[in-house]
Formats: C-alpha cells, structure tokens, sequence
C-alpha cells in the first residue's frame, strides 16, 4: 500500500474518468459526437449494474442496445438493455 500510495492519488475513477476520457477523445469533430453516445453506455452499464446485473453482462446488452439505436438517451438504452437482458 505505501508503495502504490502516490500512483493511487494520480488515478481517476468512475464517472470522472468516463468524463475524461470522452474530452481527450474529442479533438475530431466524429470524436466530439461520439462522446455523448460513450457517458450515455457508461451511465446505462452502471445503472444495470446498480440492479444487479453483472458488469459484463450489463455491457454487452447495453452495446447491443447502442447498435440498435445509436443516438438513443440514457434512458432509452437502459430500457432496451433490459429487454435485451429478458430475451
């Protein structure tokens, strides 16, 4: 734990890091759209695994989702995620 303390202060974790990572893909003007699709999958993956779905479940059936509707809200993939999940 001493050893990893000063990495550990350098780490971002969940939400700031979804945030930080769409604002260093977003230099190109596909990048910048693709930004809002990417919060929308974390935001809809973290929500399925607040119900207690397994994360790589839960991602799956929200890519599927995002392939069936690509500009869809969060709460439009989180209801087809769940139907994607019941099937």
């Amino acid at each position: 734990v001493t050893e990893l303390k000063e990495k550990a202060g350098k780490m971002v974790v969940g939400h700031a890091a979804t945030q930080n990572a769409a604002a260093s893909t977003a230099s190109s003007p596909a990048a910048a759209q693709a930004a809002p699709a990417l919060a929308a999958n974390s935001d809809a993956v973290s929500a399925l695994v607040n119900l207690g779905y397994g994360r790589a479940e839960a991602f799956s059936a929200v890519t599927a989702a995002s392939r069936k509707a690509e500009d869809a809200d969060v709460q439009t993939l989180i209801t087809m995620s769940l139907k994607e999940l019941s099937a």
